[in-house]
């Protein structure tokens, strides 16, 4: 397509140094940013993709320059179309908070654009553990909006009890599947107990976090194409080629309530098939991954069930004691299966 081919021409052309994440996260190397005009949008609906929001901000900027121009703005249209997707973007008196998790590359991000698009102020949380702590305001005086940032350096594990509550939570471009300290966090996540917006860098990804969300005991993710990714291709591809842009992909979920393996387990009407009781240790298996952090190879729990309940009861003496209500649903789908085995 047309996108993917100015940015791969641009990945070439431009030099190395400009197209660095630190660069580009932070400002156009082409074009020199500046605030949006002081005139309340809100009421007409935010914009629907680059093309309208360019045409609108700066109708008179040369394809290359938008394209570059999308890195910086990435993060805060991603956000402007999450709250559109969420119906969060009505007016209210007091502040919309939104906490921001492994959000070192943000806190520099222009979010001063999104103020004209929303009908109130915003109060953003930044966690990560390479910002330091700090904060700031931005005002656009003249439609009485604000946002308020706040940055907390740590991992949301070590300071989740010191922070506020939240109508939303959001990790840009997580590399959630890289990085072990992600699956310590996503316990703090679940307990505040609000929408849990993720993006990834490429499908292939995504599909993966998928899976690490649903283990961690949130709902399915819903998956789309992000309208207002990146279109400045990162310097990071697989052994297939495969370009990677910043917020490409978002997956939009919850918390669960109860586990996502009860109604295999216990089925609206009749008993569960063999295959669901499979299919139930199965997400059990990567649920303790996620939560406690028992590793095993694939279907362990399903192949080697002897050695894999004598891993769970080192676990058990380290200190990672398998929760109650998942330990009897473990062991109800083990003497279903036994039984009928018989």
């Amino acid at each position: 397509c047309l996108d993917l081919l100015v940015s791969r021409l641009l990945w070439c052309a431009l030099p190395p140094q400009a197209l660095t994440l630190q660069e580009l996260a932070r400002r156009s190397p082409l074009t020199r940013y500046t605030p949006p005009p002081e005139v309340d949008y809100s009421a007409r609906g935010p914009p629907t993709d680059w093309e309208v929001y360019f045409q609108e901000r700066w109708p008179s900027l040369s394809a290359l320059e938008r394209c570059v121009l999308t890195e910086s703005l990435s993060s805060p249209l991603t956000l402007l179309c999450v709250l559109s997707a969420l119906d969060l973007l009505y007016p209210r008196t007091d502040a919309l908070r939104v906490l921001m998790v492994g959000a070192d590359c943000e806190a520099d991000q222009p979010w001063i654009d999104l103020l004209p698009y929303i009908p109130f102020s915003l109060k953003l949380d930044l966690v990560g553990p390479h910002l330091e702590d700090w904060s700031s305001d931005t005002d656009l005086t003249a439609i009485g909006r604000r946002i308020s940032l706040t940055c907390h350096e740590g991992l949301l594990q070590d300071i989740a009890n010191s922070l506020s509550t939240f109508h939303l939570i959001l990790a840009f471009n997580s590399g959630m599947i890289y990085y072990p300290t992600w699956t310590a966090a996503l316990p703090s996540v679940l307990s505040l107990g609000c929408p849990f917006v993720v993006t990834a860098w490429a499908l292939p990804e995504a599909l993966a976090v998928r899976q690490v969300l649903i283990d961690a005991g949130f709902a399915i993710p819903d998956i789309s194409l992000n309208p207002f990714a990146s279109r400045c291709p990162q310097r990071v591809t697989d052994d297939h080629g495969t370009t990677c842009f910043g917020n490409m992909i978002l997956l939009f979920t919850a918390p669960y309530q109860g586990h996502i393996w009860d109604a295999l387990l216990h089925p609206a009407s009749g008993d569960p098939s063999d295959e669901d009781l499979r299919d139930t240790l199965r997400l059990i298996q990567g649920h303790l991954e996620v939560a406690i952090g028992t590793k095993a190879p694939l279907e362990a729990i399903l192949h080697d069930p002897k050695a894999y309940c004598r891993k769970l009861e080192r676990a058990a003496r380290d200190g990672l004691s398998i929760p109650q209500d998942v330990a009897s649903d473990m062991a109800e789908a083990y003497a279903l299966l036994q039984g009928r085995e018989k």
